[in-house]
C-alpha cells in the first residue's frame, strides 16, 4: 500500500461495521465512578479531606472491596504521593486500623513527584506503573506533579491532560489528578476550564462542618453524575508518639446517611 496510508491510518469505516456486534457496556473497577480507563479529577478546596477519599477509593480497588455499597473489582492501585510524604504514613496506618487489616493490603505509593510536563518523566513513571500492573492511579497533587506548566493556558494543560491519557492508555489504567478547587468558584477546577472537558470523570469534594464531608459526582461520561455521599471524620489512636510524648493520631471517613 501507499506509505503515507500506513504513516497515517485515517481509514473511513462505515457505520455499518464499525456498530457491528454485541452490546458493549463500560467496564467499571468501582460501578459509575471509577471506569477501566481514562482520566479523572478529585478537587475541593483546601483541607476538604480530599486525599483522604481518594486513598478510600484507592484502597478499595486494592482489596476488592465495595466503596460505598458499589460493586468493585479488585485491581492495583498506586498512588503518587507528592504532597504530605511524611504524614501519608500515618493515613494509611489509621485506615489499616479502622479496616482490621494489614497495613501491605494497602495501595502501592511513589514518595515522588514526577512531573507530567517533561516527556522523559512520565515515561519513567509509565515503566514503574507497567511493573507493579497498576490498574488505578491517583496524582497527588496536578500542581504539585506538573511543574513548569501555567494553570491557567489551555495549551499546558493539554499537555498535562495529554500525559495522563497516555499513562492510561499504556499501562491500561485509570489515572485522576487531585486538585484545588478555583478562590471564585468553589466548585470548579482551579485554572484553565479547559480541564473539565477534558477528563471523563470529576468528583468533587466539600467540607460541610468539621466533622463531615460531602461528595458528588459533577462528570460522568459513561453514566449519570449527580450522585452525592456523605462522609463523616473519625479520629484514630496510634500510639504514643517518640517526639512529642503525646498520642499520634490520624483521620478516616465514615459512611453517614
Amino acid at each position: 500500500g501507499d506509505p503515507f496510508e500506513k504513516k497515517y491510518p485515517f481509514a473511513v469505516i462505515e457505520a455499518g461495521e464499525f456498530a457491528a456486534g454485541d452490546l458493549v457496556e463500560p467496564n467499571w473497577q468501582v460501578h459509575q465512578l471509577v471506569p477501566e480507563r481514562g482520566t479523572g479529577l478529585d478537587l475541593g478546596a483546601s483541607k476538604a479531606w480530599k486525599s483522604f477519599k481518594v486513598l478510600e477509593v484507592a484502597t478499595c480497588i486494592h482489596r476488592g472491596t465495595p466503596y460505598r455499597g458499589k460493586p468493585t473489582r479488585k485491581g492495583r492501585s498506586v498512588i503518587v504521593v507528592a504532597e504530605g510524604t511524611f504524614g501519608y504514613p500515618l493515613r494509611m496506618r489509621a485506615l489499616a486500623k479502622h479496616l482490621k487489616c494489614d497495613v501491605g493490603e494497602l495501595p502501592a505509593v511513589v514518595p515522588a513527584a514526577p512531573n507530567l510536563f517533561q516527556v522523559e518523566q512520565v515515561n519513567a513513571l509509565i515503566g514503574e506503573l507497567k511493573k507493579r500492573g497498576a490498574t488505578y492511579v491517583v496524582i497527588d497533587t496536578k500542581w504539585r506533579c506538573s511543574v513548569g506548566a501555567e494553570e491557567n493556558s489551555a495549551k499546558d494543560s493539554a499537555i498535562v491532560f495529554g500525559a495522563m491519557e497516555r499513562i492510561s492508555r499504556e499501562v491500561g489504567c485509570f489515572v485522576t489528578a487531585v486538585s484545588h478547587t478555583g478562590l471564585a468558584d468553589g466548585t470548579r477546577v482551579r485554572g484553565s476550564s479547559s480541564q473539565f472537558a477534558a477528563v471523563d470523570v470529576e468528583v468533587l469534594h466539600e467540607r460541610i462542618n468539621d466533622d463531615t464531608a460531602c461528595s458528588t459526582i459533577s462528570k460522568l461520561k459513561d453514566g449519570p453524575d449527580g450522585a452525592k455521599w456523605f462522609s463523616k471524620k473519625v479520629s484514630v489512636p496510634l500510639g504514643i508518639s517518640k517526639q512529642t510524648g503525646g498520642q499520634a493520631s490520624s483521620l478516616v471517613f465514615e459512611h453517614v446517611e
